[in-house]
């Protein structure tokens, strides 16, 4: 059985792709661990990836090989600025 350490700003999803690349997962793994799919776990939570989790590893190679984290939560980064919101309300 293998486990994910999440790291800080890590949703569900992310700790998703990290450990299997693959979203599909997602349900499965917040089950295993008894979340829901929009819970947010703490900072060092270890989370059992389920046994029958599939994997995608061009996703994982990719994030390997780029050196990237996926952590999505907390994220002041926006697609549109306040300047949107003024202008489109």
């Amino acid at each position: 059985m293998s486990t994910y350490t999440l790291l800080p700003n890590q949703t569900l999803l992310d700790a998703t792709i990290m450990a299997t690349g693959s979203l599909e997962n997602l349900f499965a793994l917040a089950a295993v661990n008894g979340y829901s799919v929009t819970d947010n776990a703490p900072t060092g939570t270890q989370l059992t990836i389920p046994v029958n989790a599939t994997t995608n590893t061009v996703t994982l190679a990719y994030y390997a090989a780029n050196n990237l984290v996926a952590a999505t939560m907390g994220s002041d980064d926006r697609v549109f600025t306040q300047e949107f919101s003024d202008t489109f309300s």
